[in-house]
């Protein structure tokens, strides 16, 4: 190794050497985002991506069992894991790096078995952007249309958005499922999109009322924007598009304890219930209530001529119509006996 001859030429030899353990280290520096198939024991197969920050940090894209992130340090061939989700992992693996694009651990997740990762050489399928410590899916419409075109490959000349799903994971991830319906055959298509995982789904329309979701909606971010500012706290766990009747479509955004419909269109905070689920509820009960009213006046004592229904003497009623006409219920057991 030729000596260093110049101040800059020492300072740049010191900087690569004592370097922390988090950032670069030559060869063996395992920082990256890497990819790995395997399949599990019943011949389930499984794509799990594993991202090394520069910062330290790491982000699990596994599937929903597996999803995680928390902190690691490297040295000597021995990466350390330190889980934020679940604070039993704490991990001591050793790792090879076979060349530039490969990082082989042994072992790792599922037990008793190395693995070679190979680096990822493709771009995430949506953008994020960091709110309440979460990545949040952006340019969503975008993504629906691109996932729409590459995945129906044409063969649904009439289908149409009708939801969007998103839901948290483990990781501060998220992952979002687009419905779409194609009335002609009636069949729904559902493609579920996670940053490094994409699959496809094709199932018969269950019958459940299908309303198309218009274009132009605002993006998600917007969207939880203005939930916060209708006084939503927390980070998002769920939310979902629809569309409703008068309303149109509609972002119901649900964080931790609370809730709230925000218009796709607008951004305004939609105080009522836009599904209808509470009205109908409300008539169902009140409906009910009107029934069991009737059923109780008909049985109540209107006056002391009056015996009421649960003081009057049923045993006189021989048969079962004159029995079934007074109120009674005809007992067949033990020859025929008003109850």
């Amino acid at each position: 190794m030729q000596t260093p001859k110049s101040f800059l030429q020492w300072l740049v030899f010191l900087t690569i050497f004592f370097l922390p353990l988090s950032a670069c280290s030559g060869n063996d520096d395992p920082v990256g985002i890497w990819e790995v198939n395997y399949q599990d024991a019943v011949g389930q197969h499984y794509h799990d991506v594993l991202e090394l920050k520069k910062d330290g940090t790491y982000i699990r894209y596994g599937t929903t069992l597996y999803a995680d992130r928390g902190k690691y340090s490297f040295k000597d061939n021995i990466i350390y894991f330190e889980s934020d989700v679940n604070s039993n992992i704490k991990l001591q693996i050793p790792y090879k790096r076979p060349d530039s694009n490969s990082l082989r651990f042994e072992p790792i997740v599922p037990p008793n078995s190395s693995q070679q990762w190979t680096r990822v050489n493709y771009p995430p399928y949506f953008r994020t952007v960091e709110i309440d410590d979460r990545f949040i899916p952006a340019e969503i419409e975008q993504l629906m249309l691109t996932a729409l075109q590459n995945e129906s490959q044409g063969s649904y000349s009439d289908i149409i958005p009708t939801g969007i799903d998103i839901n948290e994971l483990k990781n501060g991830q998220y992952q979002i499922n687009f419905t779409f319906l194609s009335s002609s055959n009636n069949k729904m298509l559902n493609i579920r999109v996670k940053p490094y995982d994409l699959s496809v789904k094709i199932t018969d329309n269950t019958g459940f009322r299908q309303i198309p979701i218009t274009s132009g909606f605002l993006d998600f971010p917007e969207i939880i924007s203005a939930a916060k500012k209708a006084g939503l706290k927390g980070p998002v766990k769920r939310a979902d598009l629809k569309a409703y009747g008068k309303y149109g479509a509609v972002w119901f955004i649900n964080t931790p304890g609370q809730a709230a419909n925000i218009s796709a269109a607008t951004g305004e905070h939609i105080k009522e219930d836009v599904t209808g689920y509470i009205a109908n509820y409300e008539a169902d009960w009140n409906h009910a209530a009107q029934i069991w009213a009737e059923v109780m006046a008909k049985y109540t004592k209107k006056d002391d001529k009056d015996e009421g229904f649960w003081s009057k003497d049923h045993s006189k009623y021989t048969n079962s119509a004159s029995c079934n006409q007074n109120g009674g219920v005809w007992m067949v057991s033990g020859g025929g006996w008003c109850n």
